[in-house]
């Protein structure tokens, strides 16, 4: 199987995956943005453990995703 097939289909599966994102971090953090770098690293390691990428994680982080 090639990457690309497996990008396609992850792309036609049609789940919102920063949309998920967000739900995890709501229910997890309770919409607290990180106040400092320490709380930071902690947030981003517990949604990078569930397999979310860095990019996305980090935009969630700097308070520009999730309800864009």
């Amino acid at each position: 199987m090639q990457r690309a097939d497996i990008e396609q289909a992850l792309r036609e599966c049609g789940v919102d995956w920063q949309e998920k994102l967000h739900e995890l971090w709501q229910r997890k953090f309770a919409g607290a943005l990180p106040v400092d770098a320490r709380e930071r690293a902690r947030q981003g390691r517990f949604l990078s453990y569930r397999g979310y990428p860095l990019d996305m994680i980090g935009r969630l982080l700097s308070g520009r995703g999730g309800d864009d």
